[in-house]
């Protein structure tokens, strides 16, 4: 009876990414580091928030939730004021033919 054995590499994870990291052009490969960076970054940042959040007393922190509310809302009523063209709670037009009557 003859034994025969066959040799299987295991590459890790890691390293099948290194080698699709290496075989990159200079462009890719910078691009992919500024986004790890990026999402780096960003993940910082919510920790920090977090724990700040964390700190800020009951009424502060409700507080700071209305205004950042406010922002969104105020943001989001520029978006449909542009989309309707509305100036002031008026139609563009309206205003426009409001500014020539006054000249």
């Amino acid at each position: 009876m003859a034994v025969s054995t066959t040799y299987q590499p295991t590459v890790s994870p890691a390293d099948a990414l290194w080698v699709l990291y290496q075989s990159q052009t200079k462009k890719v490969r910078k691009a992919f580091r500024q986004r790890i960076l990026a999402e780096d970054a960003s993940g910082k940042e919510k920790e920090a928030l977090a724990a700040y959040e964390r700190q800020l007393p009951e009424k502060e922190r409700e507080a700071a939730y209305a205004i950042a509310f406010a922002v969104r809302q105020g943001i989001a009523d520029v978006h449909q004021a542009a989309a309707n063209q509305t100036h002031v709670g008026r139609r563009a037009e309206d205003f426009l033919a409001e500014l020539e009557q006054e000249m």
